[in-house]
């Protein structure tokens, strides 16, 4: 009369694929981000020539694209469990990420292209007054990025520091 009662569990059959898809999209994720440090670092030994980097960091890009529209594809699903959707939006920013740290080493290498140009062009001293003057205005990108926190606190703890202004003329 008592006899045990059967409860089935509910499975969410589409789940398991998505959680298949998603799992696929973080291990590509961390290929793409190897091949990103893996690219950087033979460049920094100067294992790889300039055109050969960014040949490969194109290449990043468009596997990164490719990426990113299969995870949004998969966002505008309607039967996604709310840890998966949770996954998905971390997913989404890694590639935010990615695309973000892809693009500013293009900038670093187009800095350093033109850097070398410039060295050919002008005297030893005129490219280190250049390059002080760049040092000034990295200072200013920094004094401009600080919060109204940051500057309560630094009038209000003095710390000389954060008051003080290097001198804009340095020492020769």
């Amino acid at each position: 009369m008592n006899a045990p009662r059967h409860v089935a569990k509910l499975r969410h059959p589409q789940s398991l694929g998505v959680s298949r898809t998603l799992t696929d999209l973080v291990h590509g994720l961390r290929l793409m981000e190897s091949r990103l440090v893996r690219a950087v670092r033979h460049a920094a030994r100067e294992d790889t020539k300039p055109e050969q980097l960014i040949q490969d960091l194109r290449d990043l890009l468009v596997d990164l694209r490719r990426s990113y529209r299969r995870a949004l594809d998969l966002l505008g699903r309607r039967d996604l469990l709310y840890a998966q959707e949770q996954k998905l939006r971390q997913i989404l920013q890694h590639h935010v990420w990615l695309y973000r740290r892809i693009h500013l080493e293009q900038f670093f290498l187009s800095k350093l292209r033109l850097e070398a140009q410039l060295r050919a062009m002008v005297s030893e001293e005129a490219f280190e007054v250049y390059q002080d003057l760049q040092g000034i205005d990295e200072l200013e990108r920094a004094f401009l990025d600080k919060t109204d926190e940051e500057i309560h606190a630094a009038l209000q703890e003095g710390v000389p520091d954060d008051l003080w202004i290097p001198p804009l003329l340095p020492p020769r």
